[in-house]
Parts: structure tokens; sequence; C-alpha cells
């Protein structure tokens, strides 16, 4: 059995509205259909429905009377099978489906990939079966341990049974996993790698040897098209001091802001002291590392000078009678940088060229997400290309087979 932790599509709340689609257990009591609440009181949830509260417990776990008949959870408006354990959470009600692996796999697959991919007239279905063992893979790795619903493992939506073919899909690799020697393989996957397969060590800096996961061309990810040659500009002056008084700054500082105040946001949290505020005021330089250039060992690293303003606890920072332009050059990994700019923005680590014009940087690079193991994009053009899903498999992840749970 897979236990998840909902957060993705449940949020932080201190009352959750569940709607029981069939009938559950609660310690021995059966609850007929309807619609209940749990909320938080303390470190107690409370659950009731319309008329009153008629439970009381630090923990409540709800199970499917009959799981033959698919007993179903709804808590908005996502559908979940499997038995569904709430607790508190740091003042919120946070809820644990526990669900046998293929149904959690069901709830995973449409959300990494498109369902109509299996349409006979797209001709990915292929690729959803390699996704659907990739996914099963990953998460027998975790054992007993509890996984999120996030991208932090894996995008978990519950029970979708109008998906037919990442369903079929899933149906038709039943207990299929990727081993390395007697090991379930790590499966890391992402949308594409833009024609660039990366390392664990080139995106996340790991030093522990993956065999099966390498740096190579990937021409399908080329042939498929999607997410080459993106573009990020950042601007070289991003606040003007010539338009502001620097002896006065409690007269501007507050209606001013970066010329890329969204992208630069995340950036200045790297920067800033705890309870200061600051302005980027110009960025200097950008270096990041070219993929093609790093060997398979090597962890991709990027660099930036800014100069900066500083607002703390006790004000502005002055240097005589101005307010004091600060320098810092910001050294890391590249998947670093990513999150600081925005994964939307730098898209990938696969890094192309990095162009600087009079007033502005423009980098330049193909790919989305972290280049490791499977492209979901190159798996579909795969399948396209007539290639079926263990193909796919085994160009991804280089010496490993397709075993049985």
């Amino acid at each position: 059995m897979i236990k998840v932790k909902l957060v993705n599509f449940v949020g932080y709340q201190t009352l959750i509205l569940i709607e029981l689609l069939g009938e559950f257990l609660l310690e021995g009591r059966k609850l007929k259909k309807e619609t209940y609440f749990i909320t938080v009181k303390g470190n107690q949830l409370l659950m009731g429905n319309y008329q009153r509260v008629f439970y009381i417990n630090s923990i409540i776990t709800l199970d499917p009377l009959d799981t033959k008949t698919k007993g179903i959870l709804k808590i908005g408006d996502k559908l979940y099978l499997g038995r569904m354990t709430f607790s508190e959470e740091n003042g919120y009600v946070r809820p644990i489906n526990e669900v046998d692996i293929e149904n959690y796999v069901k709830g995973v697959v449409p959300l990494e990939m498109s369902n109509s991919w299996g349409n006979p007239s797209y001709k990915g279905f292929d690729a959803l079966k390699a996704q659907a063992i990739a996914a099963r893979t990953y998460a027998s790795i975790f054992g007993s341990s509890i996984l999120t619903d996030t991208t932090r493992h894996q995008v978990y939506g519950g029970y979708y049974p109008n998906f037919m073919y990442t369903n079929k899909a899933v149906d038709e690799t039943i207990g299929m996993i990727l081993v390395y020697g007697n090991s379930p393989a790590e499966t890391y996957y992402s949308s594409t790698n833009g024609g660039l397969m990366l390392t664990v060590s080139n995106s996340w800096g790991n030093s522990k040897d993956y065999p099966y996961l390498i740096k190579k061309q990937d021409p399908f990810s080329l042939r498929v098209g999607k997410h080459l040659n993106w573009n990020l500009t950042l601007y070289k002056q991003q606040v003007n001091l010539q338009e502001v008084d620097l002896r006065k700054p409690n007269k501007w500082w507050n209606q001013t802001h970066e010329k890329d105040s969204i992208i630069t946001e995340s950036l200045k949290s790297k920067i800033r002291a705890s309870g200061s505020e600051i302005k980027i005021v110009t960025v200097d330089s950008i270096n990041f590392d070219v993929a093609k250039y790093a060997n398979k060992n090597e962890i991709l690293q990027g660099q930036m000078e800014i100069h900066y303003l500083e607002k703390n606890t006790t004000g502005f920072v002055m240097e005589s009678g101005k307010i004091k332009q600060h320098r810092i050059i910001i050294k890391d990994k590249l998947d670093e940088f990513r999150g600081l700019l925005g994964y939307n923005n730098l898209k990938s680590l696969n890094i192309e060229n990095v162009n600087s014009y009079s007033s502005s940087f423009n980098i330049v690079g193909s790919g989305f997400g972290h280049g490791i193991g499977l492209s979901q994009w190159g798996a579909y053009q795969m399948s396209k290309e007539e290639l079926n899903f263990i193909n796919i498999l085994y160009f991804y992840y280089e010496g490993t087979t397709v075993d049985h749970l």
C-alpha cells in the first residue's frame, strides 16, 4: 500500500468538507453517503454533518466498507479510493490517503502525461505505459514511507475513472517496475530535456553514482520540438538611482520597484536578512555553465553579481549621508538559480548561452525541468515513431531491465 499526504490540491485548511460516495466505516460505525466536515479544535479533530458534531479525536480514519465496490471519497473536486486518515498538522487538517500501488499510479499518470496521448490518432499510448512503469518504480522505492502529492515526490490527484487511456496503460503494465541489478531504479523524469540528458551530478550535485542515468544526446526530444530555444531577459539596471534622492530614501522607497520585480522577488529572498527589505539596483554580471560542455560528474554552476539597497529593522543603511549600495556575488548550483529566478522563467539547466547586451542579459536554453532520466515529450515522440514502451525505458534508463513487484 502507498501512503500519500494530500497537500497539493487540499492546501492548508482548518475545515475540510468531505463527501462519501460509498459507505465507509469510522471505528466500526457505518457512515452513510452524505457530506461531512472535519475541523480543528486545539490538537483535536471534530467530525460532523449538517446536524451535529458526532466524533472527536486526534486522528480520524475512514475505511471503505467494501473495497470491491470502490468506496469513493470526495474532497473538493478530487475523488479518492482507499483509506483516508485525517490528523492535525500545524493547526490545519491534513488528510493521508492509503491506496494500493496500482490505483496510486492511476492517480499519477494523467497528471504527468495527457490522457489524450493514448488515443490512436495521437500514437502516444506506449509513452503512457512507460510513464506508468516509471511512476510505479519510483513509488516502490519508498516502501511504507509517506509520500506527498506534490512535485517533491510525484503529483497525485486521486481517482480518475474517466481517463480511459492512462488507466489502460496502468492495467497493461500491472506490477511492472524497472530494476538495475537487484534493486528498483531511480526513475527520475521531467517534461523535456531539450535534446540533452543530464546526470544527477549535473543537475543536483548528488555524488551517488547512477550508471543508468547518463549524459547523452536525445534526438527524440529535439524532434518533438517542445521548449526549444527559450529566452529569459533580465535588465541590467533594475532601479534608476538618478531619478531618486539618495539622501531621503523614505520618500520613494515604497513606490519604487525593480523593472523585473516578479522575477527578482525570489532572488531578493536569497540576499536579505530576516526583517530587512532590499531593492536590487543593478544586475552586473551573469555567468551560467553551458550544459553541453560539462562532463557527467560536473555540477552545473551559476554566478550573479548584484548591487542592492537595504532597509533593515533599524532603518535605511546609509553611508556618507546617502543610502548605501551593497555588492554581492551569488554563487550556487544552477538548479538553485532555477528556484531563485522562477522555474517557469529559467525553464531548465540545459543552458546554451548567456548574451550580454547594452541594457540586458539574455539567457538562452532548451528543455523544461531537471533533464534527468525520461523526457516525457521525448517518450511521446518515440511512441509516435512506433517504438514501444520497453524501447522508451531502455533508452532513458540504460542498463535497466523490466521486472515485477
